[in-house]
């Protein structure tokens, strides 16, 4: 996963939603699209495309994720990945993917798909944290 102190194969979209971050925690009187465009500097909120949102419980401009999390009875939870659900349209049209900075080899996944791909690489990391937290592993 990309972030602070990681590699990362695209800085582009990490950079993006640094700027959009910084938009939503600015002094901005009235977040929406556009004001957070201008805020970013970007040439318009286009990038997004109008889709179901269930926060908002209405079709509406803006992106939908996948989260998966840790949680613990009694102590808290922690957010441990995300994933960003693109339209299979936005995908599928060769101009906009590019205008979007996607990588050509992405595919479409459901937002199932996605929460198992989350999952599968939660089990791998786990696999590896005990290996390295077993007496006698890597320390």
């Amino acid at each position: 996963m990309c972030g602070p102190g990681r590699g990362c194969r695209r800085a582009r979209p990490w950079l993006q939603a640094g700027k959009y971050f910084g938009a939503l925690v600015s002094g901005l009187p009235k977040r929406n699209g556009w004001t957070i465009t201008e805020h970013a500097g970007d040439r318009s909120p286009d990038r997004t495309q109008r889709q179901y949102l269930g926060c908002a419980g209405n079709v509406a401009n803006g992106i939908n994720t996948v989260h998966l999390a840790y949680v613990r009875q009694g102590t808290g939870h922690a957010l441990i990945g995300a994933r960003q659900w693109v339209p299979r349209a936005q995908i599928e049209d060769a101009a906009k993917s590019l205008l979007m900075g996607l990588p050509p080899e992405l595919g479409f996944r459901t937002k199932g798909q996605l929460a198992i791909d989350l999952a599968a690489g939660a089990l791998v990391g786990a696999e590896n944290l005990v290996h390295f937290m077993r007496p006698g592993g890597v320390r």
